[in-house]
């Protein structure tokens, strides 16, 4: 991580100090009323919550004044969230949801409307993103990509990268690398005129316990933070892109020649450090081939095949040397 993500972007939290304000969540809408009144008079570029609407509440009249207040502005995003599919999709084709979970027709009308399906590995991390699936019969924009595009930045060369629209996610920053300020004081009006100006603003939770998940950078990120990385990716035009199988293959396979050539050919010492000596020009390379290019080159099977490999001839080696001593003692 470079630690230095874009300062276009920032977060509005709801932390503890939120939470202590105003009580356990979720909280009544009109709350909600006086922090994008103020986000918008500070000249906020776009604002985006990682919240969903997706209920009324018992106070209609709550709904109706946020209502009224997206219906004033045209720089909003709300999420929604479908059901993914059991059963993998083809690698030519989106990836289709279903059973979709979305704002409030009241709230959706006067806003942009964003998917924020995480996409996790076997492992639990978050590595990578859905920039488009299919809602029923029609696309769905994540929330990332569609507040990069309100930000008047074009991103739609993502899309053609892979056919499902993955991104690898490049994390520039974990939690503490975003500014982040506390929702209640942003509704409250404690920071200057000038701080959100120009903005990207991401709301959502900050406070421990909610809405977090694993990532490669960080053990339990907040969920807004990982929206933040991928939009900061986006707005830079990083892509990270990974070393075809067979080319780890054919590595593998021309590491594993060499290795029982200096296994067999060289005495123990200097086939060991010489074995080592391209383990770590391995590792070296795949930290400059990615740091420089954004291209990811696994080596850490191709390492661990030399490993074994090395061992495993030195091993037979040695073990003929030692018959063969005692078949001259014999």
């Amino acid at each position: 991580m470079s630690h230095n993500p874009d300062d276009k972007i920032v977060v509005v939290g709801i932390d503890d100090a939120s939470i202590q304000k105003y009580g356990i969540f979720p909280w009544d809408r009109k709350l909600y009323v006086p922090l994008i009144q103020n986000l918008e008079n500070s000249g906020a570029k776009v604002i985006a919550f990682d919240i969903i609407f997706d209920t009324e509440s018992k106070d209609k009249t709550s709904d109706t004044a946020l209502a009224n207040e997206f219906a004033k502005y045209k720089n909003i995003v709300l999420p929604s969230y479908g059901e993914m599919p059991s059963s993998p999709t083809k690698t030519n084709e989106l990836v289709t949801a279903r059973n979709f979970t979305r704002p409030l027709p009241i709230f959706a009308a006067n806003t942009k409307t964003g998917h924020i399906n995480r996409l996790a590995d076997s492992d639990g991390k978050i590595r990578k993103s859905w920039l488009m699936i299919n809602d029923g019969d029609k696309p769905m924009y994540s929330m990332a990509y569609t507040v990069s595009e309100l930000y008047g930045n074009d991103a739609s060369g993502y899309l053609n990268k892979h056919p499902q629209t993955q991104m690898y996610i490049k994390y520039d920053g974990n939690s503490e690398d975003f500014t982040t300020f506390s929702f209640a004081k942003v509704a409250e009006g404690e920071y200057s005129p000038e701080t959100f100006k120009d903005k990207i603003v991401l709301i959502g939770f900050t406070g421990p316990g909610y809405d977090e998940s694993i990532t490669p950078v960080e053990r339990n990120m907040k969920l807004v933070y990982v929206h933040a990385n991928i939009i900061s990716q986006l707005l830079s035009g990083e892509y990270i892109d990974y070393v075809s199988l067979w080319v780890i293959f054919l590595v593998s396979l021309l590491g594993i020649a060499l290795v029982i050539f200096l296994a067999w050919k060289l005495n123990s010492t200097l086939s060991s450090m010489l074995t080592l000596g391209i383990m770590v020009l391995l590792a070296l390379g795949q930290y400059f081939l990615f740091s420089g290019t954004g291209i990811f080159f696994d080596v850490v099977y191709i390492i661990l095949a030399l490993f074994v490999t090395y061992l495993v001839n030195v091993s037979i080696k040695a073990y003929r040397t030692m018959k063969e001593k005692e078949h001259i003692t014999r």
